[in-house]
Formats: structure tokens, C-alpha cells, sequence
């Protein structure tokens, strides 16, 4: 069974697209305290060994590493405490395990997909994988700056296309999404999730002169929001 990666959990609602997909998911999240209700969402799929979860900050190195976390119930946790204070919300921090990306793919296996949504650790990752020759078919990565994109590019990658966070649940508000054995079904995609993948997302690819000149006035082609980056 292909094997997708979803990096920065937060309430599992991209775990439970990949999953109705038919893909097994290694899902990684950093926040202790969204733990027991991931486990509670998804006890059927892990005691049937398509979904583990692994409670861990994606770092530079394998080590305890502290984590900040924004209150108010916004979404965001962090290893870098300026990108929380920007939101002007209380802000509380605890140790984690920390651990590469890389890491995880030697545990778990090779991907078909990942999603990286870290909170400004995506480059981080990105060059954890790179390092490590790792390259899945398909990626995408929440874009904080254009590293990201340069990364992707350094990493082998030809086509690039983009989604707008703030736009998903209008414009993917009842999907149809197509799972690995070729059956189609309806999808509804949340605020806080990253929205469809391969097929499922019918953007046209752009290479990646088109990709720049599309980020670079990201705000009057894309929208205002906050944007993730596919990669094939």
C-alpha cells in the first residue's frame, strides 16, 4: 500500500483525506496536547495498522527540543517562538522529542507523498531530505519565503503549482477525489486543511521560471492567505 507522509498533523483532517484516499499514513505532530484526541479520531485505523502516529518536532537533529504553542486555540505550534508572537496570543512552551525527517523515513519507509506544514521548520526538512537523497513522486510545502521554492528546484523538481490555505474550504468545499483503486468519492476539505493532491488537484503545472513569477506577486494572482507549494 503507497505510503504518505503528513507532517504537522495538527486536528487530522488532512490524515483523514489521505486515508478515504486509500493511502497507509505516517502522520508526524509535534503539540503533546493534540495527541489523545488524533488517537481517539483514528483508533480504527491504527489498530488496523494504516495510520501510526508519531509524536515528534521535525528538527535539524534527533534530540529534546522545546516547542512553543499558541493559546486561543489557533493551530500554530512552532519551534521558533517569533513566528507565535506575531499572532498576539499567549504563548506556552514544553520539551519534545525532536527528530529528522530523514529519520522517519528510514523508519517508516518510502513515500509516494508528503505534506509539510511546520510552522517555518519546512526548510529545514526539505534540506534534511535533500541531504539524504530522499525525493517522493510528490511533495507539497507550506512557502513561508522563496528558499522554499529554490530548494524544491535544487532537489530535481520541474513542475510547481500553488494553493491558497485560506481558499480551500470554498474551493474544495465538496471534492471529488479519487482513491488508489480508481474509485471516485466526495471529499469536504476544512479551514485548516491543505486540500487535495495529484489528480485530485487540477491546477496546471508551471515550470519553474513561471512558479517564481507567480509567487512573486503571489497576493494579486493567488489571493491573500497563506500558501503551499506542490511539487512533481
Amino acid at each position: 500500500m503507497s505510503l504518505v507522509y503528513d507532517v504537522g498533523m495538527f486536528n487530522g483532517d488532512d490524515t483523514a483525506y489521505y486515508l478515504k484516499k486509500g493511502f497507509r499514513v505516517v502522520g508526524i505532530e509535534a503539540n503533546p496536547h493534540l495527541i489523545p484526541k488524533l488517537t481517539e479520531r483514528f483508533v480504527a485505523e491504527i489498530e488496523q495498522k494504516q495510520l501510526v502516529i508519531e509524536n515528534v518536532a521535525v528538527a535539524r537533529v534527533d534530540g529534546d527540543v522545546e516547542l512553543f504553542i499558541a493559546g486561543d486555540d489557533k493551530p500554530q505550534s512552532s519551534l521558533t517562538r517569533r513566528v507565535l508572537d506575531l499572532h498576539n496570543v499567549p504563548v506556552t512552551s514544553t520539551r519534545v522529542r525532536g527528530m529528522t525527517l530523514s529519520s522517519l523515513v528510514q523508519r517508516h519507509g518510502a513515500p509516494t507523498f508528503i505534506k509539510i506544514d511546520v510552522e517555518n521548520s519546512d526548510l529545514i526538512a526539505l534540506r534534511d531530505l535533500a541531504a539524504h537523497g530522499i525525493k517522493p513522486p510528490d511533495i507539497s510545502v507550506e512557502a513561508h519565503e522563496t528558499a522554499v521554492i529554490d530548494q524544491l528546484y535544487n532537489m530535481g523538481y520541474a513542475r510547481y503549482r500553488f494553493i491558497n490555505g485560506k481558499m480551500v474550504p470554498t474551493r474544495f468545499a465538496n471534492a471529488r477525489v479519487q482513491r488508489v483503486d480508481g474509485t471516485r468519492i466526495s471529499f469536504t476539505f476544512t479551514l485548516h486543511s491543505s486540500g487535495p493532491f495529484g489528480d485530485d488537484f487540477d491546477e496546471p503545472w508551471l515550470n519553474f521560471e513561471q512558479a517564481m513569477a507567480v509567487w512573486s506577486c503571489r497576493q494579486s494572482i493567488l489571493g491573500p492567505g497563506w500558501y503551499d507549494v506542490h511539487a512533481g
